[in-house]
């Protein structure tokens, strides 16, 4: 963690996409934002070989101090 906020610019944001315990970084002031499924299209083909599409739908974000 301390290393993506020294990479990122003063006032910048660090951002994780489905992050593995976000419990972890919501203590450390990260913000989860849970956003609704979107509709994902995918060929029929890719489907039945792959199964379903499951998108990221959360997001953890820290903005950074300037």
């Amino acid at each position: 963690m301390a290393e993506l906020e020294r990479c990122a610019r003063p006032g910048g944001t660090v951002a994780l996409v489905s992050p593995e315990r976000p419990a972890w970084w919501r203590q450390r002031g990260y913000t989860l934002r849970t956003y609704p499924a979107p509709k994902v299209l995918i060929d029929p083909d890719l489907e039945a070989f792959f199964g379903p599409a499951h998108p990221p739908r959360r997001l953890l974000y820290k903005r950074l101090a300037i």
